[in-house]
């Protein structure tokens, strides 16, 4: 039985504030993932465990997420 891969051909581009940057790639860093790309498509589409309520950046709170298989 082959596996099927589905092409990516859609893009969404998101603007930071330095600090909200260092932040999210500070995380990434901390992940098992390999690209910045494969970690933000597992936080938005929260396919990681263990969502938490975190830091909070210019007074809003930001939400974490825990990288932990299930």
């Amino acid at each position: 039985m082959s596996k099927i891969t589905e092409n990516r051909t859609k893009w969404m581009n998101t603007r930071f504030t330095p600090k909200e940057y260092k932040v999210i790639h500070s995380r990434f860093k901390k992940s098992m993932f390999r690209s910045m790309s494969e970690y933000s498509r597992n936080v938005l589409l929260k396919k990681t465990s263990n969502l938490h309520v975190s830091e909070q950046i210019d007074g809003r709170c930001s939400r974490g997420v825990n990288t932990d298989s299930k």
